[in-house]
């Protein structure tokens, strides 16, 4: 019962991870080259 419980809780967190993950690689893609600039130093 627990497995099934945490099944069904990752397949509802599922949608939500994917849009999450959608953003954070277009962000992580952007900030590849505008992000990380020697600026902080």
């Amino acid at each position: 019962m627990a497995k099934d419980t945490g099944a069904k809780k990752s397949a509802k967190k599922a949608p939500q991870m994917t849009l999450k993950e959608k953003r954070a690689q277009k962000r992580t893609a952007e900030n590849d080259g505008s992000f990380i600039k020697p600026r902080k130093g």
